[in-house]
């Protein structure tokens, strides 16, 4: 037992170590993998230890394993000092929640179309995660999951609004003919600049968004483009309000939220 004994105690400054070490987040699935291969071992240590030579050494881990304050028991099962904790942080946020919104509001970076996009991002991520994990989705439940998804939804359609309902009134009947195509041509050009430079980083969710994009935009400006095109053609320089074609706009739909670091170049009719 002398023999392994400089060994055992020297493994003993692990724990330890860990004991006064800071609690941090990100260390509790590296501790938790350890605990559950020392779990595996315990057996054979208890084996190996099990004599009066090896004593000192099981004092000196008891003695590590008392400075674990979670371990200690609550004195006559009264509140944790963790639970009340808790529970006062929890109330000292809803206190201030109209502040903390008010301060997010003002300290956000994001233009308010792009905040649509983050907000249905994240939560469809959660949402993936949780529909994923059998034991996520038995902690969150069904009802909480199918709300997550209508905010998620709800982002979705948000977007469109904010991005679309001004594009498409380009495409109405009021104004300048040559004024309408050159506003939709500026305000797609610019929506497409900014756009395929944002990312949605879920193929299917990415694939939804641009295919309800086309449902609202191809089939209004082939109408507006079918309706006027002759009226164009037959003025002056029709190639400066005739840049793009049904064709090159269903193309140009496919550049949204790939994440571009630089946007594509547009395809213009001929």
């Amino acid at each position: 037992m002398e023999i392994v004994k400089s060994s055992a105690l020297q493994l003993f400054t692990f724990p330890e170590a860990i004991s006064i070490s800071r609690r941090s987040p990100e260390k509790l699935f590296k501790i938790l993998d350890l605990h559950d291969a020392l779990a595996d071992l315990l057996p054979d240590m208890e084996e190996i230890f099990n004599s009066e030579s090896s004593e000192s050494i099981l004092v000196q881990a008891t003695e590590i394993q008392s400075r674990e304050p979670s371990v200690v028991p609550v004195p006559g099962g009264t509140i944790h000092p963790l639970t009340r904790y808790v529970m006062n942080y929890l109330n000292l946020i809803a206190d201030y929640k109209q502040t903390l919104v008010e301060a997010l509001r003002g300290k956000g970076t994001l233009c308010t179309t792009k905040t649509h996009i983050f907000l249905m991002n994240n939560v469809h991520y959660i949402v993936q995660k949780v529909k994923s994990s059998p034991e996520l989705r038995e902690i969150i439940g069904d009802l909480y999951l199918r709300r997550l998804t209508g905010i998620f939804r709800h982002a979705a359609t948000k977007y469109q609004r904010a991005t679309w309902v001004r594009v498409l009134n380009s495409l109405r009947d009021e104004g300048a003919l040559r004024e309408r195509f050159k506003a939709f041509n500026t305000m797609f050009e610019e929506v497409h600049r900014v756009q395929s430079t944002w990312s949605v980083p879920d193929a299917q969710l990415r694939e939804e968004l641009r295919i309800s994009l086309s449902e609202h935009l191809i089939p209004a400006y082939r109408s507006f483009l079918g309706r006027f095109r002759g009226h164009i053609e037959s003025g002056r320089h029709p190639e400066n309000y005739l840049k793009y074609s049904v064709e090159n706009l269903e193309t140009a739909v496919l550049d949204f939220f790939e994440g571009y670091t630089t946007a594509p170049h547009l395809r213009r009719s001929q």
